[in-house]
């Protein structure tokens, strides 16, 4: 399986969507041979191989992923999926009631991460400085949190500068952010 990260995903597809019994049999018959798998590491192997394909297909998108792999512990995992998913949460737009919690808990989690923040920047900063963009609403809430993530991070910032700058620059004047924006420039 790990020559071949796929098969199983295709093995197990062709076993619900093969309608021919014989098929079906030889299918489950190679599952037996197979054998036993541990689950936690094939789901491991599948997400490793899931974001290779990711990779070849959005650069950009993968970028920004940290990759998972079988020698990660279960905290890091953990704390991945609940990055990812606060993520998606603060990218999708139906969601707006939910962005305010979603940036107190992001808060939370990387106060919580402290120096080992650092993997999930490039994940998360994007879009936190693209909400503080698009919604003055948030963007003083996104500030503080930028700004409690930069002293922990501290020159793993150093490729955000620019838009941290512009962000500054764009707010400065707005009177709700000034205090967000002097503890980030702090």
């Amino acid at each position: 399986l790990r020559r071949f990260p796929g098969l199983m995903d295709h093995l197990l597809h062709g076993l619900s969507s093969e309608g021919a019994r014989a098929v079906r049999v030889k299918i489950l018959t190679l599952l037996g041979i197979l054998g036993a798998l541990n689950p936690y590491a094939y789901h491991q192997m599948s997400l490793a191989h899931r974001r290779s394909e990711e990779l070849q297909s959005d650069a950009q998108s993968a970028a920004a992923l940290a990759p998972i792999t079988v020698e990660s512990s279960k905290n890091e995992y953990f704390e991945l999926v609940a990055i990812q998913q606060l993520n998606e949460l603060l990218k999708d737009q139906a969601l707006r009631q939910h962005h305010r919690t979603a940036l107190q808990t992001i808060g939370l989690v990387f106060a919580q991460l402290k120096a080992r923040c650092v993997p999930y920047l490039s994940l998360l900063m994007p879009h936190l400085l693209d909400l503080a963009r698009r919604s003055p609403r948030y963007c003083a809430t996104c500030v503080t949190i930028v700004g409690s993530i930069a002293l922990d991070a501290r020159a793993h910032m150093i490729r955000f500068v620019p838009e941290l700058t512009q962000l500054v620059l764009d707010y400065w004047d707005d009177a709700t952010t000034v205090e967000s924006i002097l503890y980030l420039v702090e």
